[in-house]
């Protein structure tokens, strides 16, 4: 076996983080999710939760295919949001990948948005307003 063959642990390189002022936003960099790198997801996921008090919006937008250990890693990073008084919201979700959630009922257990703009709007609900002016 090769030492190509074989991905390094620490290897999360797939996975790109930027920040926004409340909100963390990751973004996967593979065409498939499969065993190995929804372990690495996960984790580094999962860190990025605690660091962002649970406030976190993850990219998929050069996703085509991911396995059901993918999703399982979503369904635990979202419970690992929610622990911290945050949500998790997944964004940029191919057609084909869309129809899998709907079908499934994962849209209902897990937030999903159409683009990032649209995912960080979920976290900046509009203001509520009053009679005397904008509310806190």
């Amino acid at each position: 076996m090769s030492i190509l063959a074989t991905p390094k642990a620490s290897d999360d390189s797939f996975v790109s983080v930027a920040a926004t002022t409340h909100v963390a936003v990751a973004s996967i960099e593979l065409p498939s999710v499969r065993e190995r790198q929804a372990a690495i997801m996960q984790e580094r996921l999962t860190d990025l939760a605690a660091q962002c008090h649970g406030r976190l919006a993850v990219g998929f937008t050069e996703v085509t295919d991911m396995t059901s250990a993918a999703i399982n890693a979503l369904v635990e990073v979202s419970g690992a949001c929610r622990a911290r008084g945050g949500s998790l919201v997944i964004f940029g979700l191919a057609r084909p990948l869309r129809k899998v959630f709907a079908s499934t009922g994962l849209d209902k257990l897990l937030t999903v948005a159409a683009d990032a703009d649209a995912a960080l709007r979920l976290f900046n609900p509009r203001p509520r307003w009053s009679l005397f002016g904008r509310a806190a």
